[in-house]
């Protein structure tokens, strides 16, 4: 990064005072240093960024919001940002906070898994950082182990780096279009797709911390980065490896934490505090002040709740330490700036000794704020708990001056007597319908609970979508002030600050929750328009989902399936929809040919109805054996074995696999790019005439259809009985022969004799086909027995073509990426609307060549589907703006390519490593022309490369490069085409 010379002349820039220790740490952007300020005689840490950012305008205006960013958080748990330097080389130094001791990954690397309290109190130290950061609507974007740091002086883990941090609020332009900052294993799925993020993208981060805290490494450790990705968007986490019987409420606070949809996750990181407590209270914050204990008071290194003992952290149950013999039990009085503090302990207070802590009948709310003013003492109850009659409360003395420390009141005094201050009052709703209008009542008192009259009270919005009517209200005669409230649609917790102006500090929070509204739709999720025979029942599920007026789905409705005409029967007949509005039943035919109906209703819900079809068809004879002669045959001869069915195999010479390039030339198959699971296929495999490219394996045929496979087989892709990855290849378990193949992320398909398809791998999404969700290690055949021509997997999908063009797709349909107009996976192949002489299968979204265009479908996240947009399609969508027929398609992860008629490539989609090719690194939503004027004979793609070959030959590669998969001889990513060094493995 720079020569010691270079750094020393540039940290002797800074000023006298400091002097260079030691490296600490590097990564791809930066190094750490530790730096001695010796006018302060301290120790720092100096982040300085490589020179070859300097120029870059983007990046340091992100560094400099950093600045701005982390110096406004003042908390224990984070670490310092002291300012920011520009050296003399142009380089840029933040100077931080040294923390004595390791971060969470060198733990976890050094010790292995945590226990469970040392866990949960790694996750209250960063989750009491982060509902900091967040109540100021800053969210982190990048909490993993590398940024948490356990500090060995105070027992306590810190949160660092909030380089990629922004505020909710904040115009997010200033990152790469379409980039996803942060690090993709600890991602949250809306991360990834560079949607916008909140708190709760945060939350899914700590709790993948969590998960790997008790686990003692990452879930997908190994994995290469497009898996990660893919898994991080589509596969739930089983809590159940953790072993957490023991822990019912850290196990679902997990479970929530890491759930796929925002929606299904606390909501900050106060929300996964609360949900974590076994008690079930909202958690209390810790001071922002920089003496918020007794560590850092007086110079100790001890942090309160915390003991000095073996292992990682300790925590100390302080509500079980007696105070020392003669030792005062106080409460100090807070400003308004030290709202979020709690009691302090005074500097005599011994080391490791704490009053004990007597809350009564305020246990189980949050921490009292107290504050002395014009209107005496003040006790802010918030959430609306505590007493609502003013007589059951004793007065209680105000001062307008600080007094004396035995005078000061204690925590016993302040609650035992009536609560001043703002409280809700008697009756007032907390919760309600989405959409309905509730008052929010509360009163001002004074001393003695008084009511204040004629007070001005301030409301807002705090947290939640709801909307308050009016902005400030005046006391009346009894001290009470009314606010309408109208609640979201839907549903979710509202948080209303309510304030006395002209009295900082003095505030309370009112949580208002909305609720569904009653059922309103019914809407189809699949299982229409079906086929099958008479009397057997139907391949897919007939599935209907329940919604209020405003769409949010209601769990525990009831739902009546009958039998409208054909005979048949349906079951369940009578079902309650699920946590998320779904209900489900089977569908088998009556005896007779022809058109059948179930319908599907809401008892007692006029209008709410629907209406599925399906058709019975004959069912299938088998022709009549002619009649053979029997000849006997020699004894002496045995019986000759029957011939295997013929195939031709097609010839694939070239493939794109997630983060790998396979060829086959003179015979040889070779490989370049990652082979961490062995997809490089060591020993280079010799005779294959055609081959595929999964997302970590890679498959292919010899001249008698006989199958091999390389690389990963965690799910028996490999197909050769086994989940054992192989690097030198393993024969398919079968004695079907193949003319084509297909792979995924971790499935494979073939077409045998006939064009029968196969598969086998995994099988969560039912993209092998045969009616299950069952992983296979070997190959087994698809449901339906079509005879498909041509066939092509996506990462958990799988599609083919039959006679007369028509497609079928099977497999997950989260993003409609089968194309039946549905979001419901399919376990058989189901028909696609349209024909189509070619298709293309991505990570969720297929294409299609229709004639003279190409139609896509499913997940349009990035603009993958080309039509201009990047809503997702259920169905298939006409790509615009080509300016030529197209001969071939290509897909990637998440980007489209084309060949057309007249040789030139276009692309669409994501771009953010440069795979469109077309000198850019920005998303593209309709088809942008592949730079520097070849002409192409054909084309390839997968993860986030794409390449290409010229009319002379010669191959072009184009995207992303870590793995050196393009084969120019770099890692550097390309955004144009570059020419391939054939002396490059």
């Amino acid at each position: 990064m720079k020569d010691s010379e270079d750094l020393k002349k540039a940290v002797e820039s800074l000023g006298g005072e400091f002097e260079l220790i030691r490296e600490l740490g590097r990564g791809a952007t930066a190094v750490v240093y530790l730096l001695r300020d010796h006018a302060l005689d301290r120790d720092l840490a100096m982040k300085v960024i490589r020179t070859a950012l300097s120029g870059d305008e983007e990046g340091l205006a992100r560094l400099q919001r950093e600045a701005r960013l982390v110096a406004q958080l003042m908390h224990p748990n984070i670490v310092k940002l002291f300012g920011t330097h520009r050296l003399s080389d142009g380089s840029l130094a933040l100077l931080m906070e040294h923390v004595p001791g390791r971060n969470l990954k060198e733990v976890l690397r050094q010790e292995g898994a945590l226990s469970i309290p040392n866990t949960i109190k790694v996750l209250k130290d960063i989750g009491s950082a982060l509902a900091y950061a967040h109540r100021r609507r800053i969210v982190h974007r990048d909490v993993k182990p590398e940024n948490i740091y356990i500090d060995e002086e105070v027992g306590a883990a810190r949160l660092a780096d909030f380089g990629v941090a922004r505020s909710w609020d904040q115009d997010a332009r200033l990152t790469v279009p379409g980039a996803s900052l942060g690090t993709p294993a600890y991602m949250s799925p809306e991360q990834i797709d560079g949607k916008n993020v909140d708190g709760r993208t945060d939350v899914y981060s700590l709790g993948l911390v969590g998960y790997e805290m008790l686990l003692g490494h990452h879930p997908w450790e190994g994995e290469n980065v497009f898996t990660i990705i893919f898994r991080q968007k589509n596969e739930e986490l089983p809590i159940e490896p953790l072993g957490l019987a023991d822990a019912p409420a850290l196990a679902r606070t997990l479970e929530k934490a890491l759930a796929k949809d925002p929606g299904g996750r606390p909501e900050s990181a106060e929300a996964f505090l609360q949900e974590l407590s076994e008690e079930g209270v909202r958690p209390r914050p810790t001071s922002s002040r920089t003496n918020f204990g007794v560590g850092i008071a007086t110079g100790t290194g001890q942090a309160p709740g915390h003991a000095d003992v073996e292992g990682v952290l300790a925590p100390v149950d302080w509500s079980t330490v007696e105070p020392a013999e003669g030792q005062a039990q106080s409460v100090a009085h807070e400003s308004s700036s030290d709202a979020e503090a709690g009691p302090s302990i005074p500097p005599s207070q011994p080391l490791g000794v704490r009053p004990k802590r007597r809350w009564g009948p305020i246990l189980g709310m949050s921490a009292a704020v107290v504050a002395a003013g014009s209107f005496g003492v003040y006790q802010l109850l918030p959430l609306g708990v505590g007493a609502s009659d003013p007589g059951d409360f004793a007065p209680i003395q105000t001062s307008t001056s600080p007094p004396a420390p035995e005078e000061r009141p204690q925590p016993e005094d302040l609650i035992a007597g009536p609560p001043p201050g703002l409280v809700m009052a008697a009756g007032t709703p907390t919760e309600g319908l989405v959409g309905s209008l509730i008052e929010l009542r509360a009163q001002v008192r004074g001393d003695g609970g008084l009511p204040l009259v004629d007070t001005l009270v301030l409301f807002q919005v705090e947290e939640g979508a709801g909307s308050v009517g009016s902005p400030e209200a005046r006391t009346d005669a009894e001290g009470m002030v009314v606010v309408e409230v109208l609640l979201p649609d839907s549903p979710s917790v509202t948080l209303v600050l309510g304030r006395v102006a002209g009295a900082e500090g003095l505030e309370a929070r009112f949580e208002l929750t909305s609720h569904p509204g009653p059922p309103q739709n019914l809407t189809p999720l699949g299982g229409d328009q079906q086929d099958g025979f008479p009397g057997e029942p139907l391949p897919d599920f007939l599935g209907v989902r329940i919604e209020d007026e405003f769409g949010n789905p209601l769990p525990e409705i009831q739902v009546r399936f009958e039998v409208l005409q054909g005979g048949g029967q349906v079951g369940p007949e009578l079902i309650r929809t699920d946590g998320v509005g779904r209900a489900f039943t089977r569908w088998t035919l009556g005896s007779s040919e022809g058109t059948q109906w179930v319908t599907a209703s809401i008892p007692d819900v006029e209008g709410a109805l629907f209406t599925f079809q399906a058709t019975a068809g004959a069912v299938p004879q088998p022709e009549p054996e002619e009649a053979v002669e029997e000849v006997a045959e020699p004894d002496s001869l045995p019986p000759a074995p029957p011939a295997p069915d013929p195939v031709v195999v097609v010839a694939r010479t070239f493939a794109v696999g997630g983060s790998h390039v396979c060829h086959i030339s003179g015979g040889r198959t070779s490989c370049r790019g990652a082979n961490d699971r062995g997809q490089g296929g060591e020993g280079s495999l010799g005779g294959l005439i055609g081959m595929t490219a999964g997302v970590s394996h890679g498959c292919g045929l010899n001249a008698e259809g006989e199958a091999w496979c390389w690389g990963a087989n965690e799910s028996g892709q490999l197909g050769d009985g086994t989940t054992m990855d192989s690097r030198s290849g393993a024969v398919v378990d079968t004695e079907t022969r193949f003319s084509v193949l297909a792979a995924g992320l971790s499935h494979t398909c073939g077409l045998g004799p006939g064009g029968v398809a196969s598969c086998w791998g995994r099988n969560v999404g039912g993209q092998l086909g045969d009616g299950s969700r069952a992983d296979h290690i070997r190959p087994g055949p698809v449901g339906g027995s079509r005879s498909f021509h041509d066939i092509v997997a996506g990462w958990n999908h799988s599609c083919g073509l039959v006679a007369g063009d028509r497609a079928f797709c099977w497999g997950s349909n989260s993003e409609g990426q089968l194309g039946d107009g549905f979001r419901v996976d399919r376990l058989v192949p189901t028909p696609v609307p349209g024909n189509f002489r070619a298709l293309a299968a991505g990570a969720n979204h297929t294409c299609g060549i229709r004639g003279d265009d190409v139609f896509c479908w499913g997940d349009n996240s990035f603009g993958q589907l080309g039509d201009g947009t990047t809503d997702s399609r259920l169905s298939p969508v006409r790509v615009t703006d080509l300016p030529s027929p197209p001969l071939v398609l290509a897909t990637g992860a998440v980007h489209t390519c084309a060949l057309l008629r007249d040789r030139s490539a276009f692309c669409w989609g994501q771009n953010l490593h440069g795979q469109l090719g077309n000198g850019t690194t920005e998303n593209q939503s309709t088809p942008v022309r592949v730079s520097g004027d070849l002409e192409f004979i054909t084309i390839f793609a997968g993860g986030g490369v794409t390449c290409g070959f010229a009319q002379d030959g010669s191959e072009y590669c184009w995207g992303f490069n870590q793995s050196g998969q393009l084969g120019d001889g770099s890692r550097t990513n390309r955004s144009s085409p570059v020419a391939v060094r054939r002396n490059v493995p």
